[in-house]
Parts: C-alpha cells; sequence; structure tokens
C-alpha cells in the first residue's frame, strides 16, 4: 500500500509543521500541499510548481519518483505506472482563467499514458463531490471528469471548515484506469493549524514498482467531439 496525503496549509509555517507531524505518525509516503509556506517549500525537497502554489514532497524512498511538468498551479511527478498531480486553483482568477486552467488539465488527462491521481485544492463547488450546489466552476470542472471518464471520490466530506461554514473544496480525482478496490479516501480530523481538513489516498493493490502497463483511456467519436465544441465554446466566450 502507498499513502499520500493532501492539505492547504494557508502559507502557515505551523501548518507546515503540523502536516509534517501527521506524516510521521501515519506513515505517509507521498505529501502534496496547496498554498505552502514560502520558507517549508523553499527547503530542496519539496517540488514545486512555477508559481510556489503547490508543492509535494516524497517522504519515503521506497518509491523513484520523477518531475514530469510544472506549470503555474500545476506540478506532476511520475514513475513507470502512475502520475500524481498536485493542483491550485486560486480564488482570484476570473472564469476564463478557470476555463484555461481546466483546459490544461484536460491535456494532461488525455494525454497521461499511465494511471493519473490529482490532489488538489479546486476552489470550485461540484454537486458530485458533496456541495449542496454546482457553481459555474463547478460545473466546468463537472463536464470535464465527464468527457474524460474522471471522477471524483470525494464522499461529500467537508475539507473546508472555517466560521460556521464547511464545503468542499479540496479534491481527489482518478481516471477511469482505477477500480475501487484498488484505493481508500478519507478526510483525516488531525490539527493541522489551518482551515482545511487534510485528504488522505491510499492506493492498495498498486505495485509501484512493478513496471505496469495500464490500458490507456479510450474516447469516442462523440466524446472527442463534444471536447473540440466546448474548446471552441470557450474560447470564443473569453
Amino acid at each position: 500500500m502507498y499513502k499520500t496525503l493532501f492539505a492547504n496549509v494557508n502559507r502557515s509555517h505551523l501548518a507546515h509543521d503540523l502536516i509534517a507531524r501527521v506524516v510521521a505518525e501515519k506513515e505517509i509516503d507521498l505529501l502534496a500541499v496547496a498554498e505552502p509556506n514560502r520558507y517549508g517549500a523553499a527547503k530542496s525537497s519539496w517540488i514545486t510548481d512555477t508559481e510556489g502554489d503547490v508543492a509535494i514532497m516524497v517522504t519515503s524512498s521506497s518509491i523513484h519518483w520523477r518531475l514530469r511538468f510544472r506549470v503555474r498551479g500545476v506540478v506532476a511527478l511520475e514513475n513507470e505506472s502512475i502520475m500524481i498531480v498536485g493542483v491550485y486553483v486560486s480564488p482570484n482568477i476570473d472564469l476564463a482563467e478557470f476555463t484555461h486552467f481546466i483546459d490544461i488539465l484536460q491535456s494532461v488527462i488525455i494525454n497521461s499514458p499511465k494511471k493519473l491521481v490529482m490532489l488538489g485544492y479546486f476552489n470550485s463547488k461540484m454537486v458530485n463531490a458533496g456541495s449542496s450546489y454546482m457553481n459555474r466552476r463547478g460545473q466546468i470542472l463537472a463536464d470535464l471528469l465527464e468527457i474524460t471518464g474522471c471522477r471524483c471520490v470525494n464522499d461529500g466530506t467537508p475539507t473546508y471548515v472555517a466560521r460556521g461554514h464547511q464545503s468542499v473544496l479540496d479534491l481527489t480525482i482518478l481516471d477511469n484506469r482505477w477500480r475501487g478496490e484498488q484505493y481508500n479516501w478519507m478526510v483525516l480530523l488531525d490539527e493541522i493549524a489551518s482551515d482545511h481538513l487534510a485528504m488522505r489516498l491510499d492506493l492498495i493493490d498498486a505495485n509501484l514498482e512493478r513496471v505496469e502497463y495500464p490500458r490507456p483511456l479510450n474516447f469516442t467519436a462523440d466524446q472527442i467531439e463534444v471536447i473540440v465544441n466546448r474548446t471552441a465554446d470557450r474560447l470564443r466566450d473569453r
């Protein structure tokens, strides 16, 4: 079993320290954080996106990961069979910028020859993640998952709790090459000095040291047409 953890630590140095304690106590193998503390993320063990908004640290040496790519808001590591992607979506970007970001994720999903795991702060209200309503960003993200065959594995448990308000803003997304028995997902209640809670994803029967050749994502002609048309519509709306 390979244990991963994701949390938004709100640039807090204390949150960095507390999440490190959770990692040690639960023997987590890979940690991804959104809004990392700048000083903490500057350490050599962290791999960040181009803006320092999302970072990944491999905490176990049992599996060799390599950097696949990084752009603003996205950093991806891979081994022979899996790609893990850390995601951060700023609440300050407008809908056109968000749509462009989703287009980037669409390209990542379609072009990945490996099993895909996305861990991130998507800042979207999506009903199929457990939100009580769907906002415009959530609909765009839901459309992406539908046409690419991916799924959000959140079970509706709030990942953001502040001043009496609860929401599901941090998401775990898997592509359709993962079967239900191959992973466990949960929200942790450990205190990490953030208004976000940590999400844990355990990859159960994936032997990451063995080279795997997972089946490719298959897109029907209708799905491809939908992708092309929606991309064209988004470009016209900008």
